[in-house]
């Protein structure tokens, strides 16, 4: 890196003098023109240098950078020059659409283009890059409206019969995705409708259950009362039974009294009522 330095450093003063700014720039020109990226990319190094940045420095190292495959120095080129806003604007927003195209980025693409579109809305290239960028990122609807868009601004487009073919197995898989999206929704609905039915079907079985369980718990209560109430009633038979026994038995015990004789004692013998009874020696 050092050395790089230092030879850049050494172009600089050596040529600094023989090519001012301007001719840098028209120097830089010409080795573009005769494909020799790598030797107008120092020129325009140099030149940003040495004075001032232009858009048309800008514009000419993101192209000698972009030559390289340096994409990302190519990049800020192109951003710095678009940053700009000169008359240029829009030439370098197209660039770095086709910059990010290159390194796989249709996001990056897309909204490129779309500045541009918003600076120039009938700018051809733009709207067709932008569909193939949209097409890449799987956006079919929007990618056909800009195709569609860009046949009614221009009929007779030379790739027209491509986009026309394109447009055709558009429609085919925007329909079949709406198609998806229709049977996905009357899945969920169907799902859904399964699962409130389980869930009322669990519900009443819950219900059924738990009347059963109150019903048997209320028979099991009054199987239980009933079973008591005959305990009880049998406990009380048997207690007036014994009372009747009882009192009978009282009974019986005041007649064995009533038929007693008051005895007397005498010196001789108990006396009765009816007779005296001796008492044995």
């Amino acid at each position: 890196m050092r050395k790089k330095y230092l030879t850049f450093l050494f172009f600089i003063l050596v040529f600094g003098n023989i090519y001012p700014a301007p001719s840098f720039l028209e120097r830089a020109q010409e080795l573009l023109l005769a494909d020799k990226p790598q030797d107008a990319a120092t020129f325009l190094e140099a030149a940003l240098v040495q004075g001032p940045p232009t858009e048309k420095i800008y514009l000419y190292l993101g192209l000698a950078y972009t030559a390289l495959g340096k994409n990302s120095q190519a990049l800020k080129c192109f951003q710095s020059g678009a940053g700009m806003k000169g008359l240029d604007e829009v030439r370098f927003l197209y660039n770095t659409g086709l910059l990010y195209q290159k390194m796989e980025n249709p996001l990056g693409a897309e909204e490129s283009y779309s500045q541009v579109l918003g600076l120039e809305p009938l700018h051809q290239g733009a709207l067709l890059n932008r569909g193939n960028s949209r097409l890449q990122d799987k956006k079919y609807s929007q990618a056909m409206a800009d195709y569609k868009k860009l046949l009614t601004i221009n009929p007779t487009h030379d790739q027209k019969d491509k986009i026309n073919q394109i447009l055709g197995l558009l429609a085919t898989q925007v329909q079949a995705e709406e198609d998806q999206k229709a049977l996905d929704a009357a899945t969920q609905l169907a799902k859904a409708a399964q699962e409130k039915a389980l869930a009322e079907a669990q519900a009443k079985l819950e219900e059924e259950a738990r009347v059963q369980a109150e019903k048997l718990a209320e028979e099991t209560a009054k199987s239980q009362a009933e079973a008591l109430a005959k305990e009880q009633e049998r406990l009380a038979e048997e207690q007036k039974l014994r009372e009747e026994l009882l009192a009978k038995i009282r009974a019986s015990l005041g007649n064995v009294n009533d038929e007693t004789k008051t005895l007397k004692a005498g010196d001789k013998g108990v006396e009765t009522a009816e007779e005296d009874v001796p008492l044995a020696d």
